[in-house]
């Protein structure tokens, strides 16, 4: 396949702009209470060598995952609410087609008798 030189023109742009994006996200600043010292600790306990810039993004990633998870602690669920006993895959208003068995074949979904359209 041969390049074409519109084709570089627009290829070389993109890439130099999310090298860039990701450098600048790399460096940004401490945003929660990891940081990118703690991750170079955590280098030296497992074994293993980061670059700054990697140990910034490191840091960056796991306090967006530790926001993440602060805010579904904060999540309030009634006391109403039953626990998911029975998980059922079908798509609402269809059901499998005959009995499950470990080494039949894959049924084919049918639409349920009362099922709305």
């Amino acid at each position: 396949m041969r390049s074409s030189r519109r084709g570089f023109l627009k290829t070389v742009p993109a890439a130099v702009a999310s090298a860039v994006a990701t450098e600048a996200w790399a460096q940004r600043g401490p945003q929660g209470p990891v940081t990118a010292e703690a991750v170079k600790a955590s280098e030296i306990l497992d074994g293993v060598t980061f670059s700054s810039a990697e140990e910034a993004a490191a840091a960056a990633g796991a306090n967006t995952n530790l926001s993440s998870f602060n805010r579904l602690r904060q999540t309030t669920i009634p006391q109403a609410t039953e626990p998911a006993y029975i998980f059922k895959p079908a798509l609402p208003g269809r059901e499998p087609r005959g009995p499950a068995s470990r080494s039949g074949p894959l049924a084919v979904w049918r639409r349920s008798s009362n099922a709305s359209r």
